[in-house]
This record gives structure tokens, C-alpha cells and sequence, in this order.
């Protein structure tokens, strides 16, 4: 397992964090909304938040992004979180080059507008 992490949220803040499988959550102080990605049982799709109370612990199964809330401040360890996985990097790279080129297009006036001697 890797080293805990102890992040600390005031109310309102939210966190999104990408976590490896069997990560854990044990909050410390405050409360906290935790939600992860979408599952499906049968026919029907989960992903109500899981609310998080002191000195209670959340085991997440799965890798991948969890969203916390915190409506109060909190204090959260958390064991098991990831660096990003490469790919995301990639598509981020695949964003950052489409916006380039909007921006390159937006700029492009030279077919509406008369060119100048």
C-alpha cells in the first residue's frame, strides 16, 4: 500500500482524485460526500454519493475517480490514491490541440475580409 495522505477540505470545497483499487477512506474530522463513477447492477445505474461521518472508514473496490464534497470542513487520511494513468495526459494533449485550433480558426479572417494592398 502507499503512504496515507491526509487532505484537509473547508465547506464547500470539492476534491476530485484519482484512486487506485482497493484504496481507503478514513475521515478524521468533519463531513464528507463521497462519490464515485456510475455502476451498473441488472438494469439499473448506482452512483448516489456515499456521506461520510467522524471517525468512520470507505473502502472503494475499483480504480478510478472519486469526487468528495465536503458541506463542513474535513479532515480526510486517504491510502490507496494514484498519479493520473497516462492516458488522460493524452487526451488532455488531444483538448489543448483542438482549443489551439479553434483559436488558430477564430483568428483566420483573411477569407472574410478583403486583403489590403
Amino acid at each position: 500500500m502507499t503512504q496515507p495522505i491526509d487532505l484537509f477540505l473547508r465547506a464547500g470545497q470539492t476534491a476530485r482524485l484519482y484512486v487506485g483499487r482497493n484504496a481507503v477512506f478514513h475521515l478524521l474530522h468533519g463531513e464528507l460526500n463521497l462519490a464515485t463513477g456510475p455502476h451498473w447492477l441488472a438494469e439499473t445505474m448506482f452512483g448516489e454519493p456515499v456521506p461520510l461521518r467522524p471517525g468512520q472508514v470507505h473502502g472503494l473496490v475499483d480504480a478510478g475517480w472519486a469526487t468528495l464534497t465536503a458541506p463542513v470542513s474535513a479532515h480526510l487520511r486517504c491510502i490507496g490514491l494514484c498519479q493520473v494513468p497516462a492516458r488522460a495526459g493524452v487526451l488532455s494533449g488531444w483538448r489543448a490541440r483542438l482549443v489551439g485550433g479553434w483559436r488558430a480558426l477564430r483568428g483566420f479572417t483573411g477569407v472574410l475580409r478583403p486583403r489590403r494592398a
